[in-house]
Formats: C-alpha cells, sequence, structure tokens
C-alpha cells in the first residue's frame, strides 16, 4: 500500500495550575490534498491519521511507543479521536515521569482522565474541574473517585459486537415458522427460503437443529445452520442481496468478522453537543410530522437533510419516531447547522454530527456508576402499594411481578405479612445524581410455608435470567398469570354463565381488573390471531408450540405491533384489559390451550425453560456466591 506523509501541528501551551506546571496540547491536523481527498472517499485513513497524530503528541512527552497505543486504546474506547481536533485540550502535569497520569479536556463540564497501572491505562469520566485538581494534585485520586466513574474498556462497544439470535427447531416445527421468528419483510424472507432450500431439503431439517441469526440493531445480516459437523450453511446480504455459501468454521468466523466491520458504528461516552460553542434548540415532533419536516422549518436545505437521513439510515429508522418525542437541533454561533440528537432510551442518545465536512452518527451512552439496593417489603394491604410505600421503584416493582409471575400466583399465594426481598441497581452518573434504575439481581418471596429464592445469572450460552439457589430456571414455559395486580373472578368449569342465564361450561379463567390494565404474552410464540372474535370481542390467540396456545379475550385494544404472524416474547405487553364482546364489565378471560383443548391454566405443571449444564452451574455459582457477599456487605 503507497504510504501518505501527513503533516501534523502540534503545539504547547504552558499553564499553571495551583503554582503546577503542566503542558496542553490540541490536536489538529494541516489541509492537504490526500485529507481532502479523504474526506469524500475512506473514513478508515482518517482514523489512523488521528490515532497517529495523538500517538506522536504522547510520544512527543516520552510515553513510550507501549505506552502511547495503549492510552490510545483507552481513550478510544470514551470517544472517537476524530473530535479531539476541535475541542480537546490532553493536560499532561509536569511530572508524569512519576505519577503517569493525564487528561483531556473535552468541554467546559467533562473530562477523561487516564492513570497508567502496570501495561494499560485505566479511564475514568468527571468534570473538568475535578480533573483539574487531580492533574494538579495526583495524591487527590483516590479521595475524589466518588465522583468519578471509572469504565471498563471491556465493556465498550467501540466496534460491533454481533450478536446471535438462537432458533431452535423442535418437534413439529417447520421452516416458514422459524423464519417467520426473524421478524424480516416477506419478499426477504422468500429470499431466504430459496436460498435455504436449494441447500437442504426444508422437511429433512431435523429436531434440534440450531439455525443461527446474526443481527445488530435490528438488521439481519447474516444466518447459518449446520449441514454437518464440519460444514455450515451461510447465508449473509451483500449489497442488499442475499447469498449463500458452504463454509467451515474458520471461514465462517472470517466472512462474519468482515460483515462486522462493515457495519461498524461508534460509540461515545461524551455528550457531543454538551458545550458552550453551540445552541441546542429543543423540538417536540408533532403528529404525522416527519423529521424532514421539521428540520425544513430551519430553513435547511433539502441536500443537507437528505445528508443527515442518508447518514442514520445504516444505524437507526428514523421512520419509527413518534408523535411527542423530542428532537434536538444544534447550530454554532454562527448559526451554522453542526447536528441533531435524540434519545433512544434513558441511557443512550443517537448524535449526528458535522465533522470534517460530512454528517457522522455517534450513539452516546451515559457513563454511569453501579449502587446496589435492598429492599424489603412486608405486605398489609398490597404489594403494590406496600412496595410503594417502603420505597422500591415502579421499574423494579414491574420487572419483579413478572419475574415471579411464573412461580406466584398473586391471588392466592400472597397473604398478610408476607415478606419481599429485593437486591437491584440504581444508575448514577459522576454527581452522584440518580440516572435510572439497573437489574434486579436477587430477590426472595418468603411464603406461609414455602420461600422462593431466585438469583440472576448470565453466561456466554445464554441471556441473563433467573434460577433458583439449585440452578433451576424460575421460568418456565408459561406464565401463571399474565396479568399484574388482577382480581380471580371467575375459576375454570362449569358455572351459571352471567348473561345467558344457564349453565356453560367456563373452558378459561377471568381476571378482573381496571380498564386499560396491560396483558402480557405468557410465552415466547406466534401470533396466531389478533382481531374481533364474536363474543370473544377483541382476541388474540398464541401458538407456542406444537403442543400449547395461549388466548386471551374481551381486549380493550391491542397493543402496537400487535397483529398475526407476528412473533411476541414471554412478558411483552399485547394487549389491554376491556369489555368487548359478550362480557359484564372489565375482565381478562385467559385461556391455555393443549392439544386443541382447553384446559385450567391454575392447574398447569410446566417444565423449566432452561438447564445449566456442568460448566454454566460452575459460573452460576460463582456468581451467586458474589450476590451472598454484596447482600451480607449490605446487611452489615
Amino acid at each position: 500500500m503507497k504510504k501518505f506523509n501527513i503533516n501534523y501541528l502540534l503545539f504547547f501551551i504552558f499553564l499553571f495550575f495551583l503554582n503546577t506546571k503542566c503542558y496542553a496540547l490540541k490536536l489538529e491536523t494541516k489541509d492537504s490534498k490526500f485529507n481532502k481527498k479523504y474526506q469524500l472517499n475512506d473514513y478508515k485513513y482518517q482514523e489512523n491519521a488521528y490515532k497517529n497524530s495523538f500517538k506522536s503528541i504522547l510520544q512527543a512527552l516520552g510515553f513510550s511507543d507501549i505506552e502511547s497505543n495503549a492510552a490510545y486504546k483507552s481513550l478510544a474506547a470514551v470517544l472517537p479521536l476524530e473530535i479531539l481536533k476541535d475541542r480537546g485540550n490532553i493536560i499532561i502535569p509536569a511530572n508524569f515521569e512519576k505519577e503517569k497520569i493525564f487528561t483531556v479536556n473535552i468541554n467546559n463540564y467533562d473530562s477523561i482522565l487516564l492513570k497508567k497501572e502496570k501495561n494499560k491505562f485505566i479511564t475514568f469520566i468527571t468534570s473538568a474541574i475535578q480533573a483539574d485538581k487531580i492533574i494538579s494534585n495526583p495524591e487527590g485520586l483516590d479521595a475524589a473517585k466518588e465522583n468519578m466513574i471509572r469504565l471498563n474498556s471491556n465493556l465498550i462497544e467501540h466496534n460491533l459486537e454481533v450478536f446471535n439470535k438462537k432458533i431452535v427447531f423442535k418437534k413439529g416445527d417447520n421452516l416458514d415458522q422459524k423464519l417467520n421468528e426473524l421478524n424480516v419483510d416477506k419478499k426477504e424472507l422468500k429470499n431466504i427460503k430459496n436460498l435455504i432450500s436449494a441447500s437442504i431439503n426444508p422437511k429433512k431439517i431435523k429436531v434440534g437443529t440450531t439455525l443461527l441469526a446474526f443481527i445488530k440493531e435490528k438488521k439481519l445480516l447474516a444466518i447459518s445452520m449446520p449441514l454437518n459437523k464440519k460444514k455450515k450453511l451461510l447465508i449473509y446480504k451483500i449489497n442488499k442481496e442475499y447469498k449463500s455459501k458452504i463454509v467451515d468454521a474458520l471461514e465462517l468466523k472470517i466472512i462474519l468478522s468482515n460483515i462486522a466491520e462493515k457495519n461498524n458504528y461508534l460509540i461515545t461516552r461524551i455528550d457531543l453537543f454538551k458545550n458552550d460553542n453551540y445552541k441546542v434548540i429543543k423540538n417536540v415532533l408533532e403528529k404525522g410530522e416527519s423529521i424532514y419536516e421539521l428540520l425544513k422549518k430551519y430553513k435547511i436545505s433539502s441536500q443537507t437533510i437528505n445528508d443527515i437521513l442518508n447518514a442514520v439510515m445504516p444505524y437507526y429508522d428514523l421512520g419509527q419516531m413518534k408523535a411527542g418525542e423530542k428532537l434536538e437541533i444544534i447550530f454554532d454561533l454562527n448559526n451554522d447547522l453542526n447536528g441533531i440528537s435524540f434519545n433512544i432510551d434513558q441511557m443512550t442518545k443517537l448524535q449526528i454530527a458535522l465533522i470534517d465536512n460530512s454528517f457522522k452518527v455517534f450513539f452516546y451512552k451515559k457513563p454511569y456508576k453501579i449502587k446496589n439496593n435492598l429492599s424489603e417489603i412486608i405486605i398489609s394491604s398490597n404489594l403494590y402499594n406496600d412496595s410503594e410505600a417502603f420505597g422500591l421503584p415502579r421499574s423494579i416493582f414491574f420487572e419483579l411481578v413478572k419475574i415471579l409471575s411464573f412461580s406466584l400466583d398473586f391471588q392466592r399465594d400472597i397473604r398478610k405479612n408476607t415478606t419481599f426481598l429485593v437486591l437491584y441497581e440504581k444508575l448514577y452518573d459522576y454527581k452522584n445524581n440518580l440516572i435510572t434504575t439497573g437489574k434486579i439481581l436477587y430477590s426472595k418471596v418468603l411464603l406461609k410455608n414455602n420461600s422462593i429464592e431466585m438469583y440472576l445469572f448470565k453466561s456466554n450460552e445464554k441471556e441473563a435470567d433467573f434460577y433458583d439457589s439449585e440452578g433451576k430456571s424460575i421460568r418456565k414455559t408459561l406464565m401463571k398469570t399474565p396479568i399484574d395486580g388482577a382480581r380471580l373472578s371467575s375459576g375454570f368449569g362449569k358455572r351459571r354463565h352471567p348473561i345467558l342465564g344457564y349453565n356453560k361450561m367456563h373452558r378459561g379463567i377471568d381476571f378482573a381488573a381496571k380498564r386499560g390494565t396491560p396483558i402480557y404474552a405468557a410465552g415466547d410464540g406466534i401470533i396466531e390471531r389478533a382481531n374481533f372474535y364474536g363474543a370473544y370481542g377483541r382476541y388474540i390467540r398464541i401458538r407456542h408450540n406444537s403442543q400449547y396456545k395461549t388466548a386471551y379475550a374481551h381486549l380493550s385494544k391491542f397493543a402496537r405491533g400487535i397483529k398475526r404472524n407476528i412473533k411476541v416474547k414471554q412478558g411483552q405487553v399485547v394487549g389491554y384489559v376491556g369489555t368487548s364482546g359478550r362480557s359484564t364489565g372489565p375482565h381478562l378471560h385467559y385461556e391455555v390451550i393443549f392439544n386443541k383443548k382447553q384446559i385450567n391454566p391454575l392447574k398447569l405443571k410446566m417444565p423449566e425453560l432452561n438447564t445449566l449444564n456442568k460448566n454454566e452451574m460452575f459460573d452460576f455459582n460463582k456468581q451467586k456466591e458474589n450476590i451472598i457477599k454484596i447482600l451480607n456487605d449490605i446487611r452489615r
């Protein structure tokens, strides 16, 4: 490859912090023909340019090549380095040789602090004021850690990680059913099926065959399935078309790595627009208004808007933004557009920034630190009111109910003085302001005759889920009660019909609840029906496997996106309580159908969904011991 010479301007500014001399270096690049060419054609070379310039700065100050490379990796995990050329100051203390510590001031608010430990640099995010104090007195680092967030570089998603979705063929399953679980459009589904059918007879796919789907940001990138012990069928997307190839394990890894590289995106732990040099205008998307129409209000050219939309397209569908969602438009002090920003969730912002004369997409993930909390709830009236009285956050309450629905009948099992213990996370910023709640780590329910105990466990092979102290899954194939806070108003069996007035078989159970109460899918499955169905009113039926189905009747409305042939996850909201059809008041009529026959949901004994193998049990016990240690530390 031809070697390009790029000149960089490095300059030193002497600063004084509390009589301590420091060097401040600003990262800049000289204009060149290569840079102009590069901005139009190839981002990768530009990234290397910033990397080499940053390392040159550190090496000019006496960093070894190993040290400068380690510092680069730590910093690049926090924010992309091209941002530094516009705003970043690298502050090196005069006694760096002794302390091996420096900061990168990004704006007037946030700083990144890097400290060498053995052969790597540990990274903190803190305030600019705090960073200045530490750089003047590195011995005060330990005392300041309460107002700092340490980032584990192993957890930073600077590069794409392809997430696997496992689809296992069970008895009675066919290829069409399993492909429907991928939630791709019908045209793509047809192409994928044809490619599979060309290499393997769909009718001869064995029970237990595992189809792996490689998905990122809801984009289907590739599918693999085994042909024999050594060979796999790989279907992957290239240039908007799916292609198939028979590969071994090594070739599969190489192709997937290339796919990951092409679908890469950038993560930053610093808000790009938190800067006094920007004017941030907040907007709310109106009903029926598109992003294009909103930006047009600010006299932004059609070409610029299209540039923004094209930049975002590979990463996020702006068309899914709903009325009422907030969007920030950012201008510089000259009233030139610099980008847009909006929240994806409580922890993530999508930011489109103008850098090097083109729009680039960044996912700003808020840095946080975790504090563990233990709540003890003693029932005096009901779980909802008592959990609120004991200070349990609403988000944790609803998650707890959802998890325990597999093991508890909330109408029958909970009595006065029933005790709930919940260990959960709270996420804070470096100023110790609460951002949001995190995961439930542990819970214990002390019932009259027994207790239910569950631990959060995550392995490389399985998604995070809850298990009892023996490693048995809390989650069952079907939930006992697919609704929260409801009263069992009618059981299974013969009864006098409240409207028709004669004895009639009641082939489900009824839960009386307020109109609009959420109804959950009792298990993973495919929606078979979602329509108005005679006396049932608004009705949903879900097929879970070849034997089990569940049905939900008299709904007021369906949840967004719920329709026939859509895959749903256990605990997902599918509809809301109503009184449609033949009904005397708001309630959920719930049925479990086994081999085409309704059975009593309350007498249903379902097998555990997940089991742990020997290696997973070893890891589970280690994680369980860690949770027990946290519990003991809190109780001291």
